[in-house]
């Protein structure tokens, strides 16, 4: 029987048509393989000389045991009759020999038996029992657990490249505040101010996850209070702007500085004393005139320019902070000299400008770009600053035109020119290193044929070696293979419509052939129908 045909149940047979010339006793009778839980039904025809019959069903578990299942009495003068004995809910226990036996009492006793047949009902049949098996559960479980491993790899492996694409820190990274002088700053009241924290970190590439946080401290008093906290990536630097400076602002100012990746490491600045000026006032480019100047003039409220101070008023000049004679400049290259980024990102290029002087210093700082294989160097960022020890460049939408060497020329106007160029860095743009979805995708399909050729495989093992226990032996050959995969494909494609037979509907069409009889008795839930012929 073909392994897919066995696979429609319920599974409804009529077997053995019986007449008065039919052999003895089960001679050679019929196998008949039925799945565990299905439906049987075995059908017992006779014909008759118009005289009442006795039908009986016998069933035989084993040789020394013959079982008397159902017996049906017709006591109408019918020439032809037959009776169904149908098993609902097949179990193994209903594994035999079934047979039926014709009893015919007028004019003289005779006793007819039919061939029988055999049912023979398995623990589990086809794919049910490879799905039961601990075979197929072992290959799921082993298939499963090396999917999800190679879904972890892929993971990493992916994680690891977005790491290594933003430079990600080495666990041996330090951190370092340089305190750029002077220690103590006086400052005009009303006046602005802005404080650096040049921060060094000590790694082979850029530094991630860093965290700056101000803290001030007022006079005689030691609690600090955090006035400025802010994360970023690439910038190693941040100020803290005082405006309009008052006299509460007198007090110490230190930076805190945190990294969080790969390991928790902090630093703190020494600090800047700033002490508020109240003798000196800030003015704008106009001045007041005093009230008897305006008197004098004439004219109420009129603003003159800065200039001299006129006779019986006032005007206080803040003297130039200009820079000593040996004032010199040092620009610190932060690490590393050369930055590898992605296609499309963002780089920020620090100048951390050193004026080694007493005072602040005013300076100009440009940017150059030479481009790769050119030597024709352009300006890229022009500024002036007195205060900022610092100016930084930063790139977005990075493309490879953006290749090259970068650095940074700063110039001090005052007292003397004097200038001085960083090393400059070199960026080089790579193409985004993404995973190739594609090769997942090839690597999940090649699995699944994988799983697929063992589950064929081990189908036709089991099958083959359930085939020889029961006696019948078949040679697995090419051809009876594809013959196998033609009836795979035909049974996909008739399967949804052979399954939408109920078993209600098996049940009409035996109805219109066949009268029903109630059954006597059974040992498992069975049906007797019996109908004499018209």
């Amino acid at each position: 029987m073909n392994i897919w045909g066995m696979l429609l149940i319920p599974v409804s047979l009529a077997v053995t048509a019986m007449s008065f010339d039919c052999a003895s006793h089960i001679p050679d009778g019929r196998l008949i393989t039925v799945p565990l839980g299905s439906s049987l039904t075995l059908n017992c025809s006779c014909t008759c000389e118009g005289h009442p019959v006795r039908v009986t069903w016998y069933f035989i578990a084993n040789i020394s045991e013959e079982v008397e299942v159902c017996t049906v009495n017709n006591e109408l003068p019918m020439k032809n009759m037959w009776c169904n004995y149908i098993l609902k809910n097949v179990q193994l226990k209903d594994s035999g020999c079934y047979y039926c036996k014709v009893t015919v009492d007028i004019p003289s006793l005779r006793h007819i038996f039919c061939n029988g047949t055999k049912v023979v009902v398995p623990d589990s049949f086809g794919i049910n029992d490879v799905l039961q098996s601990k075979i197929f559960l072992i290959t799921s479980g082993t298939t499963g657990f090396i999917l999800i491993v190679i879904i972890v790899v892929i993971c990493v492996v992916q994680r690891r490249r977005r790491r290594q694409n933003v430079t990600a820190m080495s666990s041996n990274c330090t951190l370092k505040i340089h305190d750029e002088p002077p220690k103590r700053i006086t400052v005009p009241l009303g006046s602005s101010l802005t404080l650096n924290c040049s921060v060094i970190c000590e790694c082979s590439t850029l530094c991630l996850h860093i965290r700056v946080a101000w803290y001030f401290t007022a006079n005689g008093s030691e609690k600090a209070a955090s006035v400025f906290n802010k994360s970023f990536e690439e910038k190693m630097w941040c100020n803290y702007t005082l405006t309009n400076i008052q006299h509460k602002d007198s007090g110490r100012y230190h930076c805190r500085v945190r990294m969080d990746v790969p390991t928790l490491s902090q630093t703190c600045s020494n600090g800047t004393e700033v002490v508020v000026d109240m003798r000196c006032p800030i003015y704008t480019n106009t001045r007041p005139v005093p009230l008897a100047r305006r008197k004098q003039s004439g004219k109420p409220g009129t603003q003159v320019a800065a200039g001299a101070p006129p006779e019986g008023g006032f005007l206080w000049k803040p003297p130039l902070t200009a820079m000593s004679s040996n004032c010199t400049l040092k620009i610190h290259d932060e690490p590393p000299k050369r930055i590898t980024v992605p296609l499309g990102s963002s780089l920020t290029l620090n100048c951390s400008v050193i004026c080694e002087c007493s005072t602040l210093c005013q300076l100009k700082v440009t940017w150059y770009f030479t481009s790769a294989g050119q030597e024709k160097t352009a300006s890229v960022f022009n500024k002036s600053s007195e205060e900022k020890m610092w100016r930084s460049y930063t790139l977005t939408n990075i493309q490879h035109k953006d290749s090259g060497r970068y650095h940074c020329r700063v110039i001090m106007d005052v007292p003397t020119l004097r200038q001085t160029s960083s090393n400059g860095r070199e960026v080089v743009v790579v193409a985004e290193d993404v995973f190739d979805q594609s090769m997942l995708f090839l690597i999940l399909s090649a699995t699944a044929v994988f799983i697929v050729i063992v589950l064929i495989v081990l189908i036709c093992g089991l099958q083959r070696k359930r085939q020889r226990q029961r006696g019948i032996c078949h040679s697995f050959n090419l051809s009876q293979i594809q013959t196998w995969f033609a009836n795979l494909q035909t049974f996909l494609t008739v399967t949804v419509s052979k399954t939408t037979l109920s078993q209600a509907d098996i049940q009409r069409t035996q109805s219109d052939e066949h009268s029903s009889l109630s059954p006597s008795n059974s040992s498992a839930p069975t049906t007797t129908q019996c109908v004499p012929g018209l």
